[in-house]
């Protein structure tokens, strides 16, 4: 494998000379275009990576003319402050993966070009459109009406951080799926074929929005569409709404101006117009905006049915597979193991009870999996875990999700045998939980309480009976009632849902070990280092010892080694904390050093301290989750 660069002016992929001083692209190489402008034909080389980079100070171009991009190949256009354009022309089919990311005010288009071949021109896209951290326009490039973009594969817009859109501009025709993730906007400026199904992804906060603009005919179907999300219509008035079923599950919502219909949106799910919030929209001006009221989530159309990968009907492990999968756990506890860290990943709960993993490039299906094995931790579909009993007893005593910390720190305790109420009894005690219950409850109004805020009703009398009596007669503690509710039959039927979305739960092993990488190396793990450490540490080294391989290591040395103990710590203080040591803190670990600990203790001091653990936070134990998992290098 090479990496070629480009950053010429104008050139073929099929002249050698014009690339760079090295040799045109081949199968397997990284082609990188960072300037002027690349033409690509025929069918491209197999394993190829196409990195198209943008700066403040270039606008690279990568021409698809009458070209396909295969399966194993990935074009990656990144906006670095200014444009970054992939253009086709003629018949251009990407069989692989494009991913639009970058940085703001960066953007990135795709341009559908006729103005050479006077006929119109096509993009057929049968694998991935993935866009995640930039803008991203789909826009004529010429004035035919026939140039479409066929998407007959997946178009993924999955926000990380601020607000994402994708726009386009040219009829959408074809097959395709298109996942509007939370926080992100898809925006049509042209038709919407009947083929394309949009999906609403479904969190627990942030909405996603679907944008029809003025004049455009909509026929595609929209499925797992909830109260958070949003349509906009910028279209001609409306005096009447009506909505249709067309099936058991399917309907179409209307909407017409003096008896002709304006609008059509075809949904999937059973829904009736009470359903919707029609609204004037000052956002759109003269348009509308549709909000469902109600929670029903409407069946979620699958993707094509990946490979399957079939269980048995014991305990299955799968190691993940190159490709889409479909795996089929069946009975038995099942287990899928990937080589890879979760930042990045996203789990999305179709409505027939599969879940779709989207990693690494790749989508997969999972049916009947109860576990997700990352190297940094798991994500938990099975209701029986300990980690779904400690999200509900956090939903019952605190009213939220668990902190991650909470959650590895529980585990603890309750796989070392310690009871549910222990957990219950430190919520009891906690200012968090006064505030919500008070201190002042009668058994009776605790229960009460109790019930209303775990079960979301009044206590039945004989339920009320049992438990007040209980703790009135000093048979159970409120801890082991709060305990009792949390876990009762009723309130595990009510989060099962949640459960079945994945609950993650990182290592806490792995999060030891990106910490000493931060603070002896000073750099974040790469994926094989940090599967190894942790690995070694859980089978039964400790911190230490990776701590001395670190201080042993060239990498270390180079840093560090020329130092004597007093600079050493200076440096510590510095590389570790960002800040320099104060004089008692820096006088304390000279005189430990000087009095013979080794400087690998001290690694692991600085590392695990209160300090660091809050520095690093973003990179290792975010709270959002979307960044779930360690940051990887």
């Amino acid at each position: 494998m090479a990496t070629k660069t480009w950053n010429g002016s104008n050139g073929p992929f099929a002249s050698a000379a014009s690339w760079s001083s090295l040799s045109t692209p081949a199968s397997g190489d990284i082609a990188v275009i960072t300037g002027g402008s690349v033409t690509a034909t025929g069918v491209l080389p197999a394993a190829l990576t196409i990195d198209l980079v943008s700066s403040r100070s270039s606008s690279p171009e990568l021409f698809l003319s009458d070209a396909t991009l295969l399966s194993s190949s990935q074009v990656n256009v990144t906006a670095g402050g200014s444009l970054a354009t992939l253009r086709a022309r003629g018949e251009v089919n990407l069989q692989g993966t494009v991913v639009v990311n970058g940085s703001s005010p960066g953007a990135a288009f795709i341009r559908i070009d006729d103005t050479v071949s006077n006929g119109p021109s096509r993009l057929l896209n049968t694998g991935r459109i993935r866009v995640t951290d930039t803008p991203l326009q789909v826009v004529p490039f010429g004035a035919n009406p026939g140039n479409q973009f066929q998407n007959d594969g997946l178009i993924s817009i999955q926000s990380t951080g601020a607000p994402l859109a994708a726009y386009v501009a040219v009829q959408l025709t074809g097959t395709g799926t298109i996942q509007i993730g939370i926080g992100a906007t898809f925006e049509a400026a042209s038709a919407v074929g009947a083929g394309q199904t949009f999906v609403f992804d479904q969190g627990l906060n942030g909405s996603s929005t679907l944008r029809m603009d003025s004049g455009t005919q909509f026929g595609g179907r929209l499925s797992g569409f909830a109260s958070s999300d949003r349509l906009q219509l910028v279209s001609p008035r409306w005096d009447t709404a009506a909505y249709a079923s067309t099936g058991a599950d399917s309907g179409v919502l209307s909407f017409s101006l003096g008896g002709v219909v304006q609008s059509t949106l075809a949904f999937q799910g059973a829904y009736t117009l009470s359903s919707f919030n029609l609204q004037q929209s000052a956002q759109s001006g003269n348009g509308q905006a549709l909000t469902l009221i109600t929670t029903t989530v409407a069946e979620v159309a699958a993707l094509p049915l990946p490979t399957p990968n079939n269980g048995t009907p014991g305990n299955d492990t799968f190691v993940d597979d190159a490709g889409n999968r479909l795996y089929l756990g069946g009975d038995g506890f099942d287990v899928l193991t990937l080589d890879e860290g979760r930042r990045g990943a996203s789990f999305f709960l179709l409505g027939n009870g599969d879940v779709q993993f989207s990693h690494g490039g790749q989508t997969d299906i999972l049916r009947g999996i109860e576990q997700v094995r990352f190297l940094d931790g798991r994500e938990v579909f099975d209701n029986t875990d300990t980690a779904a009993t400690i999200t509900r007893m956090y939903q019952s005593g605190l009213g939220r999700v668990p902190d991650q910390s909470g959650v590895n720190f529980w585990i603890g305790r309750l796989t070392a045998g310690a009871p549910l109420a222990a957990l219950a009894e430190g919520f009891l005690t906690s200012p968090e939980f006064a505030g919500r219950f008070g201190t002042t409850l009668s058994n009776g109004d605790f229960v009460t309480r109790i019930y209303q805020n775990v079960l979301g009703r009044d206590p039945e009398p004989d339920g009320f009976n049992f438990w007040k009596g209980n703790l009135d007669n000093n048979r159970a503690t409120r801890a082991e009632t709060l305990a009792g509710i949390s876990e009762s039959a009723e309130n595990r039927a009510a989060t099962a849902g949640q459960v079945s979305r994945g609950l993650w739960d990182i290592s806490e092993t792995s999060g030891q070990v990106a910490r000493l990488y931060d603070t002896a190396l000073g750099r974040r793990p790469d994926a094989g280092g940090l599967g190894f450490w942790t690995r070694t540490i859980d089978g039964g080294a400790a911190l230490v010892d990776l701590a001395n391989a670190f201080v042993s290591s060239a990498e270390f040395q180079s840093t560090y080694g020329a130092l004597d103990n007093r600079a050493f710590v200076n440096a510590i203080y510095l590389n570790t904390l960002d800040r320099a040591g104060e004089a008692d803190g820096v006088n304390f670990w000279t005189g430990v050093l000087n009095g013979g600990t080794s400087r690998a203790e001290v690694v692991v001091s600085f590392s695990e301290s209160v300090e660091h653990q809050q520095l690093t936070q973003p990179n290792i134990l975010n709270e959002e989750p979307r960044n779930y998992g360690i940051l990887l290098a």
